[in-house]
């Protein structure tokens, strides 16, 4: 038997792939819309979202052999603080 968030994620993901609104979708599969929405939202909380802080690897040995390429973008900040992007 399949778990119900499984069979509704399956569900979310088959009507992501169609051009209808989610109450389309939840009156044509005779689902409450109410229901199916609430599941669309567990989806993209759980599937879909981004971690809010995430991590990536710096090469340090390629910033430092291209120290002396001029930044591709340079900000600077009212309060003087520069954010050089090579």
């Amino acid at each position: 038997m399949i778990c119900k968030k499984q069979n509704m994620f399956s569900l979310v993901e088959q009507w992501r792939k169609t051009d209808l609104t989610q109450a389309e979708y939840a009156e044509h599969q005779g689902i409450n819309f109410a229901t199916f929405k609430y599941w669309c939202r567990k989806h993209y909380e759980e599937v879909l979202r981004v971690p809010k802080s995430t991590f990536i690897e710096i090469d340090h040995q390629q910033i430092f052999s291209d120290i002396d390429r001029k930044p591709q973008v340079e900000l600077e900040l009212p309060s003087g603080l520069r954010l050089k992007i090579y």
